[in-house]
């Protein structure tokens, strides 16, 4: 029995390792390419601008260009990406609909001048 608590407490671990496996990928060269930047912009304007546009209305979530460039120390890339992943208050969780590496992506574009230009 010790065994497969050893095993299970491992299990556990490694699925919160894969998790969090993002964490250390958010280097410049992540965030600055353009691929990762246009897939993200790409799910931006299917599913996210709807809320935090420019043009959105103000019961929606925060207009997310006007908030980063107040506070751009606050909007770290594992903060969005954990937002984008997890939700929060009345913004849904995207972690079904999106893989790590398009979560990934939206981040590059919010944090990019294409976005910070909105």
């Amino acid at each position: 029995i010790p065994f497969v608590v050893c095993l299970t407490a491992w299990s556990m671990l490694s699925a919160g390792e894969a998790e969090n496996a993002h964490k250390g990928d958010f280097t410049q060269g992540f965030l600055k390419n353009p691929e990762n930047i246009a897939s993200g912009q790409k799910i931006w304007a299917q599913r996210c601008k709807f809320c935090h546009g420019k043009w959105t209305h103000p019961d929606k979530g925060p207009k997310l260009a006007k908030r980063i460039k107040a506070k751009p120390k606050r909007y770290k890339p594992e903060f969005i990406y954990k937002r984008v992943t997890y939700g929060f208050r009345g913004m849904p969780s995207w972690k079904e609909r999106y893989s790590d590496e398009e979560r990934r992506a939206i981040v590059a574009y919010v944090l990019s001048n294409e976005f910070l230009s909105l």
